[in-house]
């Protein structure tokens, strides 16, 4: 991700969906998207993320090890979370094509506290678009105000 040229920032809303957060190589570079998240909006934009959550995967895991191997269509998947640091490695494997995706995971107070840093306020979390409560099987909603 680049920041955005000025031409391109003043929007009403930013949505970023199905965990695409948290691929810095860093803590301080995920940090830094979410300063430029804040920077693309106009004061009082609205931002909103879809993510996984570290809850979530303790609780979909269900392992204190953080390795799960399965299959499905064919396809071999390993996720391995460390929960300590919140990497996921996901090892995919379909015949002879092999995927590897990294990405950090937060604790919900962790991305509350991060957006907060970078300048929103009014954030809110959820379980759902609805607005339901967040349970531990939930992905996280988190909305904020610029």
């Amino acid at each position: 991700m680049q920041p955005l040229p000025p031409e391109l920032k003043g929007f009403d809303g930013l949505v970023s969906l199905s965990s695409s957060f948290g691929f810095g190589e860093t803590v301080a570079e995920d940090e830094a998207m979410m300063r430029a998240y804040h920077e693309m909006l106009r004061p009082g934009g609205k931002m909103a993320m879809e993510l996984s959550d570290l809850e979530r995967s303790r609780y979909r895991l269900k392992t204190d090890e953080g390795v799960v191997e399965r299959e499905t269509n064919g396809v071999k998947e390993t996720l391995d979370v460390n929960f300590t640091t919140g990497m996921l490695h996901v090892h995919y494997v379909f015949g002879d094509d092999v995927v590897d995706s990294r990405i950090r995971m937060y604790e919900a107070e962790d991305l509350e506290r991060m957006a907060v840093e970078a300048g929103f306020r009014e954030i809110e979390h959820y379980g759902n678009f609805a607005g339901g409560p967040k349970r531990p099987e939930d992905r996280l909603v988190l909305v904020g105000t610029a």
